[in-house]
């Protein structure tokens, strides 16, 4: 150090307990630095952070500490005070005496020909943050690898149910006997149960947001559970199950409701 870095050093000794104490006791890296980017002075929690002795730092030039990438920008900023009275919010990487890196944030002041900086090890802070970007970015992907997914899904199931109903919309215009157009009917009522029902499934984006749209259309109770009771009906009795159907006294004539997703 200088002579006169020797003088600012013994005046900030002599200025009295409350001064030597905050740089003894602080948690944060305090530093006071010279125009030629030396440290003055610094505390016991650069030691802390990064594993060299008070003495092995005072005096030091401070670009041998800092990542030779980050070098460019923190001399920039450092520069920045010979103009501005502060930086604040700067970040740059300090070598730890293992060979690592810690990541500062920095705050500094100017005051005559030092600068009085104030620092924070953020590395933690930091990494936190990049692995929480890399999981929304891994579940944006995955939203995105789901709504690729559905609207292929979209495609594969409506085209062969398409195909059911008009096949059954074709037959159902033939001569059929009476049990023949009942059973048709079934099938075009079921197909059209669930070409909206896969409609709803699979536009994914509406049921997320709470958009899912809930009809209110009068219909007629009996009427829309008659063909989907009779289905499972004949898959009962193909078991040997009986499937006895009873309507209490409420359940009787017109409703409002969504009558699909009733059934």
């Amino acid at each position: 150090m200088t002579a006169a870095d020797d003088m600012f050093t013994a005046a900030l000794d002599g200025a009295g307990p409350d001064l030597a104490k905050f740089f003894t006791v602080s948690r944060d890296l305090l530093c006071i630095r010279d125009r030629e980017f030396r440290f003055v002075r610094v505390n016991q929690a650069w030691e802390l952070a990064l594993g060299y002795r008070v003495e092995e730092l005072e005096g030091q030039k401070m670009a041998p500490f800092i990542h030779p990438d980050d070098m460019p920008a923190s001399l920039e900023h450092m520069q920045r005070l010979e103009i501005e009275d502060e930086v604040v919010g700067f970040i740059n990487r300090y070598r730890h005496r293992d060979g690592s890196y810690r990541q500062l944030e920095w705050r500094a002041r100017r005051s005559g020909d030092h600068v009085y900086g104030v620092a924070r090890d953020v590395t933690e802070r930091l990494e936190l943050q990049a692995q929480m970007a890399a999981a929304h970015a891994a579940a944006e992907a995955a939203n995105r690898g789901k709504s690729d997914f559905l609207a292929n899904m979209s495609h594969e199931i409506r085209t062969p149910l398409n195909g059911v109903i008009g096949i059954a919309s074709a037959l159902a215009r033939t001569d059929l006997t009476a049990e023949q157009r009942d059973m048709l009917g079934m099938i075009l009522s079921s197909g059209s149960t669930l070409e909206r029902l896969v409609s709803d499934v699979l536009d994914f984006s509406k049921i997320e947001a709470g958009r899912l749209e809930i009809e209110a259309r009068p219909f007629d109770l009996r009427a829309e559970l008659g063909d989907l009771l009779e289905v499972f009906r004949g898959q009962a009795l193909a078991k040997g199950l009986d499937f006895p159907i009873a309507y209490g006294d409420a359940a009787q004539g017109q409703f409002v409701g969504d009558a699909v997703r009733l059934k």
